[in-house]
This record gives structure tokens, sequence and C-alpha cells, in this order.
């Protein structure tokens, strides 16, 4: 079965790669029109300065503070997703080594009681 873990190695590398490259730069990129936190502060430095209309002040505020939010989530959800994937390399390579490891099923499976007639095919 290992001989065909690429099938499933592969896409996942792709994805984290890409997911976690994409999260990098939304959080520290210094462009405004791509950074959260850079978005965030370009907005409150205006604010600060009085360079926003008054009018716009509690809509600039609601920005800021989604900016910021986009941005811990987005640091939540990375944190998150490396945790799963460290877990899972951890998990594997015990697995692998013929180590003890978690039970790889939660519960034995236990056919539904729902239809009492049904038969299967």
């Amino acid at each position: 079965r290992a001989r065909y873990a690429w099938v499933t190695v592969i896409p996942l590398t792709w994805l984290v790669t890409i997911t976690s490259s994409a999260a990098w730069i939304k959080l520290f990129s210094p462009e405004v029109g791509i950074g959260f936190i850079a978005k965030a502060n370009d907005l409150a430095g205006k604010l600060a300065v009085g360079a926003i209309p008054p009018e716009k002040i509690a809509q600039t505020q609601q920005i800021i503070f989604n900016q910021r939010l986009d941005a811990l989530l987005t640091m939540l959800f990375l944190v998150l997703t490396w945790v799963l994937v460290l877990d899972t390399l951890r998990v594997s390579l015990r697995v692998l080594r013929g180590r003890a490891h978690p039970p790889l099923s939660e519960a034995p499976h236990e056919p539904t009681r729902l239809v009492e007639d049904w038969v299967r095919d």
C-alpha cells in the first residue's frame, strides 16, 4: 500500500504549498492591495492624520477591524493546516515503521436500522 502513497502525497504537497504561500503573502505583503496587515495599517495611518472624510470614518474603522480579523483567521487556519499535516506525517511514519499508532477508525461499521426491510444486492 505504501507504493500508492504518491497518489495522495503529491496533490497534498501541491495544495499545502500553494495554500501556505498564498496565506503568507496575504499576511505579510507590504503592498496595500494584497496584504491584510498592510491595508489595515495604511487605513489606520490615514485615519490618524485625518485623511479620511468624516462621513467615512465609521466605515474605515470597520474595514480596519475586518482586515485585522482576516489576518488573524488566516494565521489560525495556516497554523491548523500545518498542525494537521505534521500530525498526519507523524502517524503515517509510525504506521510505516510498524510502531504503535492511533486506531485508523473510530468505531466498527454498524449498518443502519432505519429501514428494516431493505435488502442489499
